[in-house]
């Protein structure tokens, strides 16, 4: 297992993103780089998996009834729909962000943008858990899978004649990459199936590609705004929005820093035509986040709209004395460890330690976490996790996107910096005091407001939005002209 302190994401992207060898290699017939298609997956192979860091879990499984309910939206809301509802700005959004209000769903992020030009705007979302979260909160929601749906089937009988030129440039790719990759230790199967995936899925994907040109041809929205459009798997989606002339924004749904496999690129990529598959603009949450990435892209902080509405909807929670210890999926027993430490020393001082796993570990609580619920620890899994926040006097965390917004709402966040913290952590993680293995805490609730809060959380998220969209879309109008 390598150290914390090596730079295993800058050695890897020197070897495959120091030039456009591998970058530059594409499909003739449409143009699609098939680089993207595998990056996400050969970067965490070697910064994570091959580092022995577990996954966090897979969530619920879909019952019947939800995969029958999904399917039937698909049909109802399905993308086609879009070409004649006409809207200009178009939000390309996950499923997994969509959390319960009242007998509803509202998605944490793309559900903002949506409220502030409602008229104006439609959602494609996709899938979590091979379901739609539904009934959703409102109506401008349409679904992603159709289009999946509607490409396999076309893949079934369409691009038949480009099998022998996508398994040319597939072999080349592989060939390419374990040239490059000698002198690395790795899985061999790792780019068997790998290639297999890709053989196997190009020719849908080719059909997605011809949809998704269709789709922005009749239905000329004039700005997309796509969650995870870095990490690769949305790079056609992107490419067909840019051969069109639409422009493409992503916007920050969670931590990163340098050592993000899907916002840090090799030298190479910035100069050459992969941008093409990249967004055009990168909507921070704050100028701290933007500063720690290599992402060949324009930033703009806008701030985060759910964590700025959620400090305004919990000020009336009274502060309790609670420890509140979150934890991140990939080190629970170590984390179990920490909170029977802090339970042991701090329930005499009339503190209760409250346990929250990560949202993928809550259908295997009794299993994983039995030592905690053995010594009668009480475990949150309430959906709100900021209304926990305010309840909280301090707050224990591993490096993940919560340890950040718990500095919203708590003025005693502690960073636990283990071996997780260390190796995908950054200097941003110095705003934090260290938990020692002793468990010192500070109880005075005397601690020093920093600015730090700033530089993460942009202010006034609500007009920097409105500000991006109408120069946008004022810009883009003038150089169609």
């Amino acid at each position: 297992m390598e150290g914390p302190g090596d730079l295993v994401l800058d050695r890897i992207l020197n070897k495959i993103e120091g030039d456009s060898k591998i970058t530059g290699i594409t499909h003739d017939g449409s143009g699609l780089a098939l680089w993207p298609f595998i990056r996400h997956q050969t970067l965490f192979y070697f910064t994570f998996t091959k580092r022995n860091f577990a996954s966090v879990g897979k969530g619920h499984t879909a019952t019947k009834w939800q995969v029958v309910r999904t399917l039937i939206f698909a049909v109802w809301k399905n993308a086609l729909i879009l070409t004649v509802k006409r809207k200009p700005i178009w939000i390309v959004n996950s499923g997994i962000t969509n959390v319960k209000a009242g007998d509803r769903y509202f998605n944490r992020l793309a559900d903002y943008f949506y409220q502030v030009k409602p008229d104006d705007t439609i959602e494609l979302e996709e899938t979590a858990y091979g379901k739609h979260s539904l009934p959703r909160i409102h109506r401008r929601v349409y679904s992603h899978l159709s289009i999946r749906i509607l490409a396999k089937v076309l893949s079934l009988f369409l691009y038949r004649s480009e099998s022998a030129e996508v398994q040319t440039q597939v072999d080349r790719l592989f060939a390419t990459l374990q040239e490059r990759l000698a002198d690395e230790e790795y899985d061999a199967e790792l780019f068997n199936k790998l290639k297999y995936e890709l053989l196997t899925r190009f020719r849908t994907i080719l059909a997605e590609f011809a949809i998704y040109k269709f789709l922005f041809k009749h239905g000329k929205p004039k700005i997309l705004l796509v969650e995870d459009a870095s990490y690769g798997s949305k790079s056609h989606l992107i490419k067909a929005a840019k051969d069109l002339g639409i422009p493409v924004a992503e916007y920050q749904h969670g931590q990163i820093n340098h050592r993000h496999i899907a916002y840090n690129f090799g030298p190479s990529v910035g100069k050459s035509s992969y941008v093409n598959f990249l967004p055009d603009f990168f909507l921070t949450f704050g100028s701290l986040w933007g500063d720690m990435i290599q992402l060949p892209v324009k930033k703009v902080n806008i701030g985060n709209p759910h964590l700025s509405e959620s400090v305004e909807t919990t000020k009336g929670i009274t502060k309790e004395k609670i420890i509140l210890v979150l934890g991140s999926g990939t080190n629970s027993e170590e984390m179990i460890d920490c909170v029977l430490r802090l339970a042991k020393r701090y329930r005499s001082m009339g503190y209760q330690v409250i346990f929250r796993p990560h949202p993928l570990e809550w259908a295997t609580l009794d299993s994983v976490y039995k030592r905690v619920l053995d010594e009668k620890i009480a475990i949150d899994t309430t959906s709100n996790v900021y209304n926990s926040f305010q309840r909280a006097d301090i707050v224990v965390s591993e490096y993940s996107t919560a340890l950040y917004e718990a500095k919203a709402f708590v003025d005693n966040v502690y960073i636990i910096r283990n071996y997780f913290s260390e190796s995908f952590g950054d200097e941003s993680t110095n705003i934090f005091p260290n938990l020692n293995e002793n468990a010192d805490l500070d109880l005075t609730g005397n601690k020093k407001a920093d600015e730090s809060n700033h530089q993460l959380w942009e202010p006034n998220w609500k007009k920097n939005y409105q500000e991006f969209i109408r120069s946008v879309i004022n810009s883009n109008a003038k150089s169609t002209i």
